[in-house]
């Protein structure tokens, strides 16, 4: 006759137990469909969907804006809430929904 352990019953608990909680988890994830390039790009995003940021810092400040992108370092949207907001270049900030904000590179 086999005997079970007790430390294999209680692996097992713990196994089914972190899977019903990472289950649980599953229905309430915010933010998705997201892409981040750089160290702190969409740092703060919470549960905005379908993002692009590409560059140090870019899209740091979106926390529930959509179907926003960032190119560059820095780019970033002015408020947090935006929907399809662009902006590209070292340091541009859109300010406002449905808009395109494009910054000229630095003085020489």
């Amino acid at each position: 006759m086999f005997r079970q352990s007790s430390n294999t019953a209680s692996f097992f608990s713990v196994l089914i137990a972190a899977l019903l909680f990472a289950l649980s988890l599953a229905g309430v994830a915010g933010a998705q469909f997201n892409t981040s390039l750089g160290t702190g790009a969409l740092a703060s995003d919470t549960t905005g969907i379908a993002n692009t940021a590409i560059g140090w810092g870019a899209l740091e400040s979106n926390t529930t804006g959509s179907a926003n992108t960032a190119i560059g370092n820095g780019a970033d949207v002015s408020t947090g809430n935006l929907t399809n907001a662009t902006a590209t270049g070292f340091g541009a900030a859109v300010n406002a929904s449905d808009k395109i904000r494009r910054e000229t590179p630095m003085s020489q």
